[in-house]
């Protein structure tokens, strides 16, 4: 099976991949009058010679190969730079809380499937989005509506997310809430008052 995944990742998709990114910039940028088929299959004439398939094919190949590298490296820019959980956080014990915000932690509503909110929102402003690419989650936006400004956090930041008008809080550990607070439960503290 991975014999098989090998040679249609090498020969099928990439040769494809990258006869459709030659044939695009041969004919829309460099415009000249080519065909997809002739740079897939190479040039049928008699004058063709091995070479002339082989460095066709290779052409292909790299022009795939640099694309899924390109692609590759956007993705890895677009996840890494602006997470705010992954920037430096203070952690808190539930004790050190205000006692208004202990008590709203303790008594929090459940919704009729026994579940506790993703956002406890104590300014009223904020709203917490799921960013999606397809079924996939791949990150929770949490925006101000008054001042538009947002804040963007992993895909698997534990629940609920409380916001003050200083701080974003949320647990280090899931299910914290599920579970019962504890006096030594740890959260996460980020200070947006400073921003």
């Amino acid at each position: 099976m991975q014999e098989l995944f090998r040679y249609y990742f090498g020969n099928i998709i990439i040769r494809r991949l990258g006869t459709g990114l030659r044939y695009l910039w041969l004919r829309f940028v460099r415009h000249r009058n080519v065909s997809y088929h002739d740079l897939y299959e190479g040039s049928k004439s008699k004058k063709a010679t091995e070479l002339s398939h082989f460095e066709n094919d290779m052409s292909n190949r790299a022009w795939g190969c640099a694309f899924i590298l390109i692609l590759l490296a956007i993705m890895v820019i677009m996840c890494d730079c602006t997470f705010e959980n992954r920037k430096a956080t203070t952690q808190m014990c539930f004790k050190d809380f205000d006692k208004h915000l202990q008590d709203t932690l303790i008594n929090l509503p459940v919704d009729s499937f026994g579940c506790y909110p993703d956002l406890i929102d104590l300014t009223g402003h904020y709203t917490l989005t799921r960013k999606e690419i397809g079924p996939w989650c791949y990150a929770r936006k949490l925006e101000n509506l008054e001042t538009g400004k947002s804040y963007w956090l992993n895909y698997n930041t534990p629940i609920p997310i409380i916001v003050t008008s200083k701080e974003i809080i949320f647990p280090v550990e899931y299910n914290i809430i599920t579970l019962g607070v504890e006096q030594t439960d740890k959260f996460n503290v980020i200070n947006i008052a400073a921003q």
